[in-house]
């Protein structure tokens, strides 16, 4: 049985928040944007092989012009795991860190 996650990286519109710069809230939350800030954020420590092969995810996933991606397991699991250890998340990302844990697991 083969597992995939199905994403969801539309643009979302936020209610005012503190933690939230104005623009963002005017313009929309880019998810493709914060995925790729977080898992590519200094603070995560990839290392050679393992960074090329998470900006291979990445690209996948801000190239991506549908509303949602489908991830394989192996991707999906890179994407949680970065989220996992990441420690810099404000109010104003929890619509984003919901889409990632919540994301659809499709099993064929």
């Amino acid at each position: 049985m083969k597992i995939n996650y199905k994403l969801d990286i539309s643009l979302y519109m936020p209610k005012e928040s503190i933690d939230l710069p104005k623009e963002l809230v005017k313009n929309g939350y880019d998810i493709r944007l914060a995925i790729k800030n977080v898992v590519l954020n200094r603070d995560q420590k990839h290392k050679g092989f393992r960074f090329y092969t998470i900006s291979k995810v990445i690209d996948k996933i801000t190239a991506c012009k549908e509303d949602f991606v489908i991830l394989d397991n192996t991707e999906y699991q890179i994407i949680k795991e970065s989220f996992d250890n990441f420690s810099g998340f404000s109010h104003g990302d929890v619509e984003l860190v919901r889409r990632v844990y919540e994301a659809e697991r499709i099993e064929s």
